[in-house]
């Protein structure tokens, strides 16, 4: 039963909105973000999963650990990736020097899962199944390698598969079903309730946010707005990370615009590529620019 239990709940999060939108019957809006120490959708609720060192001191791939990061994962569109990454940190320093190793994997587990998600979006209702399922595995083994822990979810990628079809051929009802199997096997806490209860907030909070700047609000009005919803001191935090953001995605645009002006073709552009980035961000950021403009590492 707590297999069961574990994949479902990995498949929540793993096959949610973003994983279905493909098929083109919704599309997303970008959800502001909070930061503060603890997230709104996390406020109230006890940690899920640990980290673990063997005896010698070394981090532990374990079941724990996985449930732990996902746990955290579930802020994604509520706080951003280096705030997530600080989170995580925190309780990665409990394990001292292995802190480092489960950091490192964490990185690898993100980026298994964007690739993944990036995978199942790509495909249509008619993706041969088998062939999907090799993709995942090779992607798999170049990121958290080829872990027992992860072979379950060959089986997310049927249902992600199935679950498209039945919205293709308008079968609610299939999809429904498989809705309704899944939430008998999660009992929730009160402490999960309200956490949902909180994770709603946020998206309508959002979704609010994003209608009033569709029509015109100015950022006092979009204040006032938060101010309403969520008080005084969180809506101060929203407005200091949209600055945050603004911010950033001056600079990423500034860099994009230097790489467009070197010379693809020539024999030091991927030496003077890494020295443009090396000079405007730090090395945890360089990552996330290297993503967000499509670059491979070096």
């Amino acid at each position: 039963m707590n297999a069961v239990k574990t994949t479902l709940k990995r498949a929540a999060i793993w096959l949610t909105l973003p994983a279905l939108l493909a098929l083109g019957c919704a599309t997303a809006e970008p959800m502001d973000e909070a930061i503060g120490e603890t997230p709104l959708s996390l406020t109230g609720t006890d940690i899920d999963g640990r980290l673990d060192v063997d005896v010698d001191g070394r981090f532990v791939i374990t079941a724990d650990a996985v449930r732990l990061f996902d746990y955290f994962l579930t802020t994604e569109g509520e706080i951003d990736d280096a705030a997530r990454r600080v989170l995580v940190a925190a309780e990665a320093r409990r394990l001292g020097p292995a802190a480092f190793e489960a950091m490192a994997f964490y990185d690898d587990y993100v980026e298994y899962r964007r690739r993944f998600d990036a995978a199942i979006q790509k495909a249509g209702p008619q993706a041969d199944g088998p062939a999907l399922v090799a993709q995942i595995r090779r992607l798999r083994a170049e990121t958290v390698g080829d872990h027992p822990l992860f072979a379950e979810d060959d089986a997310l990628v049927e249902q992600a598969v199935a679950a498209k079809r039945a919205m293709r051929d308008g079968d609610v009802g299939a999809l429904a079903r498989r809705m309704q199997v899944a939430a008998l096997f999660t009992r929730k806490s009160a402490a999960e309730v309200e956490a949902e209860r909180a994770a709603r907030a946020a998206l309508r909070l959002g979704a609010e946010t994003a209608i009033a700047r569709e029509a015109g609000a100015d950022i006092t009005a979009i204040h006032a707005l938060r101010v309403e919803q969520v008080g005084e001191a969180a809506a101060d935090r929203l407005a200091r990370l949209d600055a945050e953001r603004a911010a950033w995605r001056t600079r990423v645009d500034a860099a994009r615009a230097a790489i467009a002006e070197l010379d693809p073709h020539g024999a030091d552009f991927a030496a003077e590529r890494e020295a443009l980035l090396d000079a405007r961000f730090d090395d945890r950021e360089r990552r996330r620019v290297r993503t967000i403009l499509g670059l491979r590492a070096p």
